[in-house]
């Protein structure tokens, strides 16, 4: 790697791999297994105008046993690469984020023209997330941006300012706890704090470059354009959390 650059809320690894280990791992994602997002239903992560990604299985990395696992199957290859190498910089990355996590998860995404991911902040369950880029070549038309605000937010912004404030008795009658997270009707209280913060970072996918976002910090991913055509944006993409 021969850059390292932080900023408000995130931090970034450039040339992550080594170019062997960067062509191994694009060759294992190649012949990956993926499903469509919303396969099995409506994955609510993604808003239906966000298009259907592509997503693989999730393997899980072990501090403890600095090894990967996949439905309880040692994974030594592909996918390993990456967490072999997240775990050679897990001191940097705890001072970054914070101790308590003992764990990540490695889960491939592939995005073709259309796809994007709206502004959300990851489940307070995790102590950050990351994605790491593994498409071959990216141009600056082809979009996929990640975004990231400059400041983090409360907790519960994804909820809307109507529920937010709604009463015991209304949220009785519909069924639906106060913490619940939908589709959102009106405003929302992240949409607000976007809206009247209004800065923040643009962060270009870049082949071999890790990005690490820390909690409670709005993010997104741009959706990829027409210009793309027939290249996907691909990325492996993972939680640290704590597994006991």
């Amino acid at each position: 790697m021969n850059k390292i650059v932080k900023g408000k809320g995130y931090l970034i690894y450039d040339d992550f791999l080594t170019e062997d280990e960067f062509f191994a791992l694009q060759l294992y994602m190649q012949f990956e297994d993926y499903q469509h997002v919303h396969s099995q239903g409506w994955s609510k992560s993604w808003r239906i105008s966000d298009g259907e990604p592509l997503v693989s299985s999730s393997y899980i990395y072990s501090l403890d046993t600095m090894a990967t696992t996949g439905n309880g199957v040692l994974i030594t290859a592909g996918i390993d690469i990456l967490g072999q190498k997240l775990n050679a910089i897990i001191e940097p990355l705890r001072e970054f984020l914070g101790q308590e996590w003992d764990a990540f998860s490695l889960t491939t995404f592939l995005y073709p023209a259309g796809c994007g991911l709206g502004w959300h902040e990851d489940d307070a369950q995790y102590q950050g997330a990351y994605i790491y880029y593994t498409h071959p070549e990216w141009k600056p038309n082809w979009g996929g941006e990640l975004c990231v605000m400059a400041a983090p937010v409360k907790p519960s912004a994804g909820l809307s300012e109507n529920i937010y404030r709604a009463s015991e008795d209304i949220l009785r009658m519909s069924g639906i706890s106060s913490g619940a997270v939908g589709p959102e009707f009106g405003w929302t209280l992240r949409e607000r704090a976007i809206s009247e913060a209004g800065i923040g970072s643009l962060i270009y996918p870049r082949p071999n470059r890790l990005v690490v976002v820390k909690p409670n910090y709005s993010h997104c991913v741009k959706k990829v354009e027409a210009d793309a055509g027939d290249h996907l944006r691909c990325s492996v993409a993972g939680f640290f959390h704590q597994s006991r």
